[in-house]
């Protein structure tokens, strides 16, 4: 399915760990902001331009963001031309990895699921004079054909509406409808 394809879209964040950080906590507000925004890109995009001027411009700000990026670096990996959270990685990973098993273990029981359903069918499926085959449900006692249309099976199954319902039931509905209002 193409949905699964799709890129996670959010990460858990912890405030407690954050300000918890003694990085996070030296660093200035201008730099905290910087940090948190890069964050988002790089959990959007994966990397940010690591130069601080073409980073400037990504970002749409005129600063001059080299002084920031030296308070926040720790928090960043760069490989000389982009800069990554391997934090943000690593949770990526792991929610692809979830999201891999879980697959894999959905098709295992629907697999199993399958195989056992078509295991049932042979065992309870056997011809008829006709050639055609009948299945019993259980419970009904009857066999129903396979041939007729859904339909028809629904109509020989469906109520005719001219049954009544016994009259004991009816008379404690009533009898307990009218006791449950105050009379006006």
């Amino acid at each position: 399915m193409a949905y699964s394809k799709r890129p996670a879209p959010a990460y858990q964040e912890y405030a407690s760990s954050i300000i918890a950080s003694i990085e996070f906590r030296s660093a200035n507000m201008a730099a905290r902001g910087l940090w948190w925004t890069l964050r988002l890109e790089c959990w959007a995009n994966g990397k940010v331009p690591s130069d601080p001027k073409r980073l400037a411009r990504v970002l749409g700000v005129t600063d001059d963001l080299a002084p920031l990026l030296a308070e926040i670096a720790s928090f960043f990996e760069d490989d000389g031309e982009y800069l990554t959270c391997p934090e943000l990685e690593n949770y990526r990973n792991e929610l692809n990895e979830r999201r891999s098993k879980q697959s894999a273990g959905g098709k295992s029981g629907a697999e199993k699921t399958n195989a056992s359903k078509a295991k049932q069918r042979s065992g309870n499926s056997t011809a008829n004079p006709s050639g055609s085959s009948t299945a019993t449900p259980s419970g009904s006692g009857r066999a129903l054909s396979i041939d007729k249309s859904s339909t028809e099976q629904k109509r020989q199954n469906q109520s005719l509406g001219n049954e009544s319902i016994p009259d004991d039931f009816v008379s404690d509905y009533e009898s307990h409808e009218l006791s449950s209002f105050p009379a006006s």
